[in-house]
């Protein structure tokens, strides 16, 4: 099991980091800072690289019979994303985002009963992305539209590996890697897992959230398996 994404940012510094305008729908509507399955986060997608939108964390895939995550699409793992169905096709058809994030947390579990929760952040940047993938659900009887995200997993660095047993962490992007996954000119579909890297350690802060006390309702938390 993983953890929750963090936003603790102003919409200030979230357009100062981001040459992208917020959406209209999205207009003073501000995201939760600890963000769950369900939740909703600011995304960028490589089809409105200029617009700052919210999405649900949890994607619900275009042909699904409602609107409820059913299966664990949560996240998605960069080896994966070019063998399922699921993720090729939106691979294929450009359905790349960005997530934008001032942190995520991972619960260590300490014993059965007692678990830490660390936070995870860049030293260098305020607010951050993840890399991920994005599907537009719509309500046949309605035509409402649920718009959602997976976030993409690599293989932990270090540092969350020590506490992660899953050894998986968020795919985080560098500005230039951020170019490329909204990018469609990249000449294979292949040449966009060359953008996924590792963080390495000495860019990320690791600091206890959380003192060890009774244990946690993994059940709610984000699982970046």
């Amino acid at each position: 099991m993983c953890s929750r994404i963090t936003f603790e940012v102003s919409e200030d510094d979230l357009t100062s980091a981001y040459a992208a305008e917020i959406g209209e729908d999205c207009i003073g509507k501000p995201v939760k800072k600890d963000i769950r399955i369900t939740d909703e986060a600011w995304v960028i997608t490589a089809d409105e690289p200029e617009r700052l939108q919210q999405m649900h964390f949890g994607l619900v895939p275009w042909d699904a019979p409602t609107c409820m995550m059913v299966k664990s699409t949560f996240n998605a793992k960069k080896e994966n994303l070019l063998k399922s169905r699921l993720w090729s096709k939106l691979m294929r058809n450009h359905k790349r985002c960005i997530i934008l994030t001032s942190g995520f947390t991972e619960p260590e579990h300490v014993d059965a009963d007692r678990t830490k929760h660390w936070m995870f952040k860049l030293k260098e940047r305020k607010v951050f992305s993840m890399a991920g993938l994005w599907s537009e659900w719509r309500d046949p009887q309605t035509g409402s539209v649920y718009r959602s995200f997976a976030i993409i997993t690599n293989l932990a660095n270090d540092q969350v590996a020590e506490v992660h047993t899953k050894n998986r962490m968020p795919v985080a992007l560098t500005k230039e890697q951020e170019k490329l996954w909204l990018s469609k000119d990249l000449p294979k579909i292949e040449d966009y897992l060359d953008v996924l890297t590792i963080m390495p350690d000495d860019e990320m802060n690791r600091d206890q959230t959380f003192k060890p006390g009774a244990k946690d309702d993994d059940s709610q938390l984000n699982l970046f398996e």
